[in-house]
């Protein structure tokens, strides 16, 4: 069975990041879920948990990354509640802002990247089921969603780059790459960070495999490796039903609802179907119980 890009990242990440806040510093050293149903079973954060732990702040904030990305939607969100917050914010590139989690780091006010650490940038993926309309229509809105991405890279960045180009070719940018192009205001060696992850990146194409570092400082190096122990096995995914895993990932991994056929308003029919995904990701959270 072939997975889904955005699922097989989840799958083979999953319990291997954190997230928390502590005093007015939040340390996003996870990948973004789509809800908090989505959050609960695969782990990672979701919008609605980061901007609890913001909105529980005053003052400057710290914001340390170290992150594969993740849903789209959950970025976007989570970006709009930082250009939203009433204080500074200052992102620290810890390890990786790859995906989502690099323009969660471009709506901070400050963007610092340790030496080692790494932004990508790439196109939207997604899932979809359906006849040849229903894929006509979901590629038209990756298009928007994707010119929408790019822009907000354009407006914090070099203006004449070609930002379309870099995310087709699923572009991966040292610390001195991103503040050439203006995504980063400095480069920098400081503390603060944290123990970083090792994630599993291969559900990337081009991702950097092997002897990666992604450091804050010579102490705190990542590795990216190919350990699927925390992953719920492939057998077991093959057991969960396509009522269940493919209606959710179809919904809960946030990435663009399709546009109806009769014209219903895709926001409305995206949240109808945010309410469902609850219910979906409850079935399924039973289902690999039992399995297991």
């Amino acid at each position: 069975m072939k997975r889904n890009p955005l699922l097989n990242l989840f799958a083979k990440n999953r319990a291997k990041g954190r997230h928390q806040a502590e005093g007015n510093v939040i340390y996003l050293y996870d990948f973004i879920a789509g809800s908090k149903a989505e959050a609960e079973f695969w782990g990672g954060i979701s919008a609605e948990g980061f901007a609890d732990m913001l909105n529980g702040m005053e003052g400057e904030v710290h914001l340390r990354i170290d992150s594969p990305g993740g849903d789209v939607f959950g970025g976007r969100a989570i970006s709009q509640a930082i250009r939203e917050y009433d204080g500074k914010v200052t992102a620290h590139i810890d390890g990786l802002a790859a995906s989502a989690a690099s323009y969660i780091a471009i709506a901070a006010d400050e963007v610092i990247a340790a030496p080692g650490a790494f932004m990508m940038i790439h196109n939207s993926w997604t899932l979809v089921v359906g006849n040849a309309q229903d894929m006509r229509e979901r590629a038209d809105l990756m298009d928007k969603i994707d010119a929408s991405i790019a822009a907000s890279y354009a407006a914090r960045g070099d203006k004449d780059a070609d930002w379309t180009a870099m995310m087709a070719a699923e572009t991966w940018l040292t610390g001195e790459e991103a503040l050439a192009l203006g995504l980063v205001d400095t480069v920098v060696d400081e503390s603060g960070a944290k123990d970083l992850a090792n994630w599993d990146l291969s559900a990337f194409a081009h991702a950097p495999i092997g002897d990666f570092e992604m450091a804050a400082n010579s102490s705190q190096v990542g590795t990216i490796n190919l350990d699927l122990s925390t992953m719920i096995s492939e057998e077991i995914l093959d057991k969960l039903s396509p009522e269940n895993w493919l209606a959710d990932f179809i919904t809960a991994q946030g990435s663009l609802p399709a546009v109806d056929a009769t014209g219903q308003d895709p926001l409305a029919t995206a949240i109808t179907e945010a309410q469902k995904a609850d219910e979906i990701a409850a079935r399924q959270r039973k289902l690999a119980a039992d399995l297991l």
